[in-house]
């Protein structure tokens, strides 16, 4: 066996820092830690001074996500020295003593440890996610995500950015997502290295941060300025993104936007924008000076519109709709958060459910389509589920069983991963209609809490609660109307 006499988890040395961080005494530093694991329901430790609040409260809540729709434990934590050890020991002792990966069924743990005083950050990951967590993804995460904030002075941000993308990694892994460097941009991998030994870059973070140069080729900033049309303005602002442009002055964007863009633009950020949209088939509404980028096709929410408007000199991004108005949650799942904006003309077919997230309704759906009566969050039970948290009185779902807690696995079939794709194949189908849902019950062992897009929180008290093994059930409901 591979895990025979020897350590279960391997480490990556990312960043050698050189940050210019605030002075610590490191005189009575004790020989060997002593760092308490953050309390349950916590996953980050801050004892350096280099996480702000704000990022800590949002990582803690991401990272909870994490545990509960993934059984995967990702453990942060930020100390102020080594204490004499090198980084290897240092991180595979925490990882040993907080018993990374104890939070989940299968042992599967990840640990990103950054060490203020040495300016290094290395990442701890169990054999178990070595497959999903490759050698590429770490030299993609440190080289492309990382070290643009740290040149910054943006040190949180950085932090929290690189725990977003590993979750993000996570999500796509377990779904059954491959990670292919050469999917990312342009960018070259070839001269990086990580493994088990480590690998680390020197990156000088106190010099004045300088815009990445444009692409050969492009000689001015008014190679990217405003567009005769939207469909030309959204080809242009992708073509920035996989090009890796970052001058925030581009004449594509408006001052809104050129705000949001002076903020740190990193190649993983752009890349992502790239590869997300590429070859997506997208759908232009405009009504007078103001046009929506749709993607009709896109039953997960995972295609967020894009908005422009027409200055005097020609179609510019609309940087006031980012982030006050279009908000994403810990899937990437993007909804409005407020439906007030000048951009309400291009939605009339879609749905809005509580929570804001858009549901495309096409022609063939235009007399209502099915309602069932239920409210679902993402559970991830098996890979696969949507867990049910409300049961509308006298609905469709509750006529035919559904209690809170149920986990749904399949509708008339398919299987269910997310709860928008869920309620679009309801919405697809007509009011009569009989369809076959398969799930599970059970299988919650204790109440849970679920905080929503909205900010709002949920307690879900399963009706059926800790079953072993959990039941797995098929119920049919005939749908009602909307």
């Amino acid at each position: 066996m591979r895990h025979t006499a020897q350590r279960l988890h391997r480490g990556y040395c990312l960043l050698a820092l050189l940050i210019l961080l605030v002075p610590y005494s490191w005189a009575d530093s004790p020989a060997y830690p002593s760092l308490d694991k953050p309390p349950k329901g916590e996953f980050v430790a801050e004892e350096a001074g280099l996480i702000q609040p704000e990022q800590k409260d949002h990582m803690n809540q991401l990272l909870q996500a994490v545990l509960r729709d993934l059984d995967i434990e990702l453990d942060v934590a930020s100390v102020p020295s080594l204490y004499g050890l090198d980084i290897n020991t240092f991180t595979n002792g925490l990882f040993e003593n907080w018993k990374v990966g104890s939070r989940t069924k299968a042992s599967r743990g990840l640990l990103l440890v950054i060490a203020a005083k040495e300016q290094i950050v290395r990442f701890e990951v169990s054999y178990e996610l070595e497959g999903i967590f490759t050698d590429s993804f770490v030299s993609y995460i440190e080289h492309k995500q990382m070290a643009p904030y740290f040149e910054h002075q943006r040190i949180s941000q950085g932090i929290e950015a690189t725990v977003e993308l590993i979750a993000r990694r996570a999500y796509e892994g377990v779904l059954g997502h491959s990670y292919d460097p050469t999917a990312q941009g342009p960018s070259d991998l070839s001269g990086y290295r990580s493994g088990g030994a480590g690998a680390q870059t020197s990156v000088t973070l106190n010099s004045a941060a300088t815009p990445k140069p444009l692409d050969v080729g492009i000689t001015a900033p008014e190679a990217f300025g405003a567009q005769s049309t939207p469909a030309e303005a959204w080809e242009k602002f992708l073509e920035v993104n996989r090009r890796h442009i970052k001058d925030p002055q581009l004449g594509l964007y408006d001052e809104a936007a050129k705000g949001l863009m002076r903020g740190v633009s990193t190649d993983a950020g752009q890349d992502h924008i790239a590869q997300l949209y590429a070859n997506k088939a997208s759908t232009v509404r405009q009504q007078g000076d103001r046009a929506a980028i749709l993607f009709l096709e896109d039953p997960n929410n995972l295609l967020a519109p894009w908005f422009f408007h027409k200055a005097t000199w020609g179609w510019q991004l609309d940087g006031s709709m980012y982030p006050e108005v279009v908000g994403y949650n810990h899937l990437n799942q993007w909804f409005f958060k407020r439906r007030d904006h000048p951009y309400t003309f291009a939605f009339s077919d879609y749905h809005f459910d509580q929570h804001g997230f858009a549901f495309y309704r096409p022609q063939a759906s235009a007399q209502g389509g099915g309602y069932l009566g239920v409210s679902a969050y993402w559970y991830g039970y098996q890979g696969q589920g949507v867990l049910v948290y409300e049961v509308v009185r006298g609905s469709p779902a509750e006529q035919a069983g559904l209690e809170v807690g149920d986990i749904i696995l399949s509708y008339a079939g398919v299987p269910v991963t997310k709860p928008a794709e869920f309620t679009k194949r309801i919405r697809a189908d007509q009011p009569g209609e009989t369809v076959t849902l398969e799930i599970v019950r059970g299988a919650l062992q204790e109440p849970l809490t679920l905080r929503l897009d909205d900010g709002s929180v949920v307690e879900v008290r399963p009706v059926t609660i800790a079953l072993s093994p959990p039941k797995r059930l098929t119920v049919r409901a005939t749908l009602g109307e909307r």
